[in-house]
């Protein structure tokens, strides 16, 4: 095993999931003796601890949201490996969601109280804040950035906000709920919240390497998720909510720099800081 090079694989934590700790270190080490590097498990708090890592060069491997990979790729600090599938999709939406008691027209929300995930969010932001806007909410009582999809779920649920933005998968074909932060893998609802709008085409997370690593450990890697067993994919697939694991085209990149060209013609012109998750009034 080689010593010299970054050995953490980064996830957020995944706070739906009991257990996933040891299961995750389990995948880790049988990771390492697949590729011949030692790989470490670790979870973040955040978007920005993950970007974070990558420039003090602690992460060999990471599950990132498509912005921040996109980011650390423009800057040369990651290569992207894998693309997760979800119900046989390569995308996803952005939904804005509401308790499911409350009103389903965007148009009865004046000034509503507003949960975001995070500043780098594709779902849980940058499509979703323009896109109210655009549905014709002129401003919000209130933002705050609540770090998780999980945890923006629970803050709408629990009335602690009027509207939430997160992440959901539908059916091509029929337009059917596949996948999203209130459901369990069966499809069951987990809490009281509903879809009452969606926006966006945003290509999934992907699995990236850190650019320090040699191309054949890289490559190695690659082939690794691509030819994940059951024992592993198990773990994997609760983690990043796959059935599977697919390369990465050259479509890729261009379509999630569209998102954050949309967000700024949407005014979000502080793309790029890193803030802390705060309660901002509308100006």
């Amino acid at each position: 095993m080689s010593e010299s090079l970054p050995t953490g694989f980064a996830i957020l934590r995944a706070q739906h999931l009991a257990g996933y700790q040891t299961r995750f270190s389990a995948v880790c080490r049988h990771l390492g003796e697949a590729i011949g590097v030692e790989v470490t498990a670790h979870t973040a708090r955040d978007y920005g601890e993950l970007t974070a890592a990558f420039e003090r060069g602690s992460l060999g491997l990471a599950w990132l949201p498509p912005v921040t990979a996109a980011r650390l790729v423009r800057r040369q600090l990651v290569v992207p490996l894998v693309l997760p599938r979800r119900g046989g999709h390569g995308h996803y939406s952005s939904v804005i969601i509401a308790h499911e008691d409350a009103a389903e027209a965007l148009t009865s929300y004046v000034l509503p109280r507003v949960a975001w995930v995070d500043p780098e969010s594709a779902a849980g932001y940058l499509a979703a804040r323009g896109g109210l806007l655009g549905a014709g909410i002129s401003g919000f009582a209130s933002e705050q950035f609540f770090g998780s999809h999980n945890a923006v779920v629970d803050a709408v649920a629990l009335r602690a906000v009027d509207l939430g933005a997160s992440f959901a998968t539908y059916h091509d074909a029929t337009g059917a709920l596949i996948e999203s932060e209130w459901l369990d893998a069966q499809g069951t609802k987990l809490r009281p919240v509903k879809a009452i709008a969606r926006f966006g085409f945003i290509p999934n997370d992907c699995i990236v390497a850190s650019a320090r690593w040699p191309q054949e450990v890289q490559e190695r890697a690659r082939r690794w998720f691509l030819d994940a067993g059951p024992g592993s994919l198990d773990i994997l697939a609760d983690l990043f909510r796959t059935e599977s694991f697919t390369t990465i085209d050259e479509t890729w990149l261009p379509q999630v720099e569209e998102i954050l060209s949309s967000a700024r013609a949407a005014g979000l012109s502080h793309l790029g800081s890193r803030r802390s998750h705060d309660v901002r009034r509308a100006r």
